[in-house]
């Protein structure tokens, strides 16, 4: 639901630094296809396709 309401909005979502037990969950029910997992919150940063919108500030 969150993803849908993500992506109406044209964002999307993206999980990081999820616990070792929690990433096997997600792998075993395949919700790690649907919704990216990240080792790293900077790394869900630099890969989120809006990257640096709202951190860089005003443009111009």
């Amino acid at each position: 639901m969150l993803r849908r309401w993500a992506s109406e909005a044209g964002g999307s979502l993206m999980l990081a630094v999820v616990p070792d037990r929690l990433g096997r969950l997600l792998e075993m029910s395949g919700v790690d296809q649907t919704i990216p997992v990240r080792p790293a919150a900077r790394e869900a940063l630099d890969g989120h396709p809006h990257r640096g919108d709202r951190l860089s500030g005003p443009q111009g």
